[in-house]
C-alpha cells in the first residue's frame, strides 16, 4: 500500500514544478519515517536531477538504504 501511495503521490505532484518542491519534501519525511520506496523514488529524482539539483552521492545512499531494507524483508 506504501508503494502505490508513494507512486501515486509523485506521479500525482510532479506534474508541475512549483509543487515539485512538496513532493520532494514528502518523499523526505516518508524516507525518514522508513518508507523505503519513497527513498528509491527520492534516490531517482536526485539521480535525475529533473526537480532537484543533481546529488548523486544522496542519490546512492538513498538507493542503497531502499536496497537494504527490501532484502531484510
Amino acid at each position: 500500500m506504501k508503494k502505490i501511495f508513494s507512486l501515486a503521490l509523485l506521479v500525482a505532484f510532479l506534474a508541475t514544478s512549483a509543487k515539485a518542491d512538496d513532493i520532494i519534501s514528502t518523499l523526505e519525511k516518508q524516507c525518514d519515517t522508513g518508507d523505503f520506496t519513497a527513498c528509491d523514488n527520492l534516490g531517482c529524482e536526485y539521480s535525475r536531477g529533473e526537480y532537484v539539483e543533481p546529488d548523486y552521492k544522496k542519490a546512492k545512499k538513498l538507493f542503497e538504504m531502499a536496497c537494504e531494507a527490501n532484502n531484510a524483508e
